[in-house]
């Protein structure tokens, strides 16, 4: 699955440019019976649907594309999204309208619930497909490492983003969520330009570390 491609591993890769070319590499490689996930909102990541082998299915924000899955109004919805045939094939279960999970007010990017949605809607083992649209998004935990909620103590929430890794993703977790706000951060250096994550750290968070 691929949400964006944007400036990362340059220590390895050199340039974003050769790091794209890598990512779509791996997007033509993809076996043919399974299916290649991408963010249609984002043109770098659609454009590798050209050269796929697999199927491509296709998420965004707004009206889905046939056989993808979009927001409308408010809701996660799909157009007749099928199942992998190795996850029993047949078009995945949705409610009314192609109805998945309401949108709003669910703690994490739409990516990462995107993510989720892909990972157990696909497989055919997740029985929480099969509970109304309420208790689904009560059961919907999210993923680790990806703005994970993992204690609240003294009413301060302290969430898990060690998947964000590149300046951009630091920035969309700042915007996420209400001040006060602590940022902790560390890690070894990529070789990406950070000039853009002081300015939102300073403007976002109460403090860093």
């Amino acid at each position: 699955m691929y949400t964006n491609v944007t400036a990362d591993h340059l220590d390895r890769h050199g340039s974003i440019e050769a790091y794209r070319k890598v990512k779509r590499r791996l997007a033509e490689l993809v076996d043919p019976g399974g299916a290649l996930v991408l963010n249609s909102d984002d043109p770098v990541v659609y454009g590798y649907a050209e050269a796929a082998r697999a199927r491509v299915i296709t998420y965004r924000r707004g009206q889905p594309a046939s056989g993808g899955v979009g927001v409308e109004d408010g809701w996660i919805v799909s157009a007749g999204v099928r199942r992998l045939e190795v996850a029993a094939g047949g078009v995945a279960e949705a409610g009314p309208g192609g109805l998945i999970l309401p949108s709003p007010n669910l703690p994490f990017r739409a990516s990462t619930m995107f993510r989720t949605l892909w990972l157990r809607w696909l497989r055919p083992s997740c029985s929480a497909w099969h509970r109304t649209p309420s208790r689904r998004r009560r059961s919907f935990a999210g993923v680790e490492h990806r703005l994970e909620q993992v204690a609240i103590i003294d009413r301060v929430r302290f969430v898990n983003d060690s998947q964000g890794t590149q300046p951009d993703a630091v920035i969309a977790a700042l915007r996420s969520f209400p001040r006060p706000l602590v940022l902790i951060a560390g890690g070894r250096d990529k070789g990406v330009d950070l000039s853009g994550l002081g300015p939102v750290a300073a403007e976002r968070a109460d403090a860093a570390c």
